[in-house]
């Protein structure tokens, strides 16, 4: 009889549903691991309130944008939430909503020399500097040695988070948002990630025309612009290829358009068409992201994807 079978279909219903809620065993170890970096956290939350006045706001560095960005270096998303969660009377750059403008001014004071971003970040009232060294590929050694030179002493540190007091002014000034200009906008950071989703090429016969379908990932922390500022289209970011023969020299340049503006670890899939050389040879088909007249991304560190191609 169907009814027989009510309950133990409940009862599998039941099982499955605590199964998927319940969360995973985790390792008596990992368990360890994240209580002691509370501690630190909560040890180091309590020195800044310590030592810093009431109401008093902190500079976090890097720079990152609100919400979701890919990690810069080791430091994951949100991390700069972490003193939140155990201050009470402290303020925080971090958590402005990206888009909107008003909180561009702090890429402008992070690409100072420390000695710059003391004197703008004291004018504008800010108490301390806090820096996590994950988001430093030297780990923030070289920014916290130049602090400390500019007598701008330590006075919290729990191995990733590091405070550096500073000296702010009584009557502060208030940040101006940074006027959009007409000419180069260059990207903070050049991250790509170029993969081909059409078979690898090996030998094209010459003057062959090619077709190609190549992901492109944003792995910067900002959108990368689809649209140039002008009729030359400054500043707009697209995938570009070029090759280049066995003496070095670069022929065939070509453009492949993004559709829309990428965000932050987003991706897109673009189709590219290129010729392949008019003499026969041992060629390099090199593609990367092209910020135009600017600059191509591998000419800042990121990876291109490169193909090596016999054309006969």
């Amino acid at each position: 009889m169907p009814g027989k079978w009510v309950i133990p279909i409940a009862l599998a219903i039941a099982l499955i549903g605590l199964w998927d809620q319940l969360p995973p065993k985790w390792p008596t170890t990992y368990i360890q691991r994240a209580a002691d970096l509370v501690a630190l956290d909560r040890n180091f939350a309590a020195q800044l309130e310590a030592k810093l006045p009431q109401n008093s706001m902190i500079f976090q560095l890097p720079v990152a944008a609100f919400p979701e960005i890919p990690p810069i270096y080791q430091m994951g998303d949100y991390e700069h939430l972490r003193p939140y969660l155990f201050t009470h009377q402290l303020h925080y750059s971090y958590g402005t909503n990206k888009g909107r403008g008003d909180a561009d001014w702090q890429i402008e004071v992070s690409e100072l020399s420390p000695a710059e971003m003391i004197v703008k970040l004291e004018a504008y009232g800010f108490g301390a500097i806090m820096i996590n060294r994950k988001g430093y590929e030297d780990k923030g050694a070289r920014l916290i040695v130049e602090l400390v030179n500019a007598n701008r002493p330590v006075f919290a540190d729990n191995g990733e988070l590091v405070a550096i007091k500073l000296k702010p002014a009584s009557t502060p000034l208030f940040p101006k948002t940074p006027v959009p200009k007409t000419s180069v906008l260059a990207l903070n950071v050049y991250k790509q990630e170029i993969t081909p989703l059409s078979a690898p090429l090996r030998t094209l016969k010459t003057n062959e025309t090619v077709t190609m379908q190549i992901r492109v990932k944003n792995i910067g922390n900002e959108a990368w612009p689809s649209r140039g500022i002008d009729e030359k289209e400054l500043n707009r970011v697209g995938l570009g290829f070029y090759w280049t023969d066995s003496s070095g020299k670069d022929i065939l340049p070509g453009r492949a358009l993004l559709l829309y503006d990428l965000m932050p670890g987003s991706a897109s899939t673009i189709e590219i068409r290129s010729q392949a050389p008019s003499q026969s040879g041992d060629y390099a088909l090199l593609i990367s992201m092209v910020q135009e007249h600017v600059a191509w991304f591998h000419h800042r560190g990121a990876t291109p994807l490169v193909m090596n191609v016999k054309v006969k």
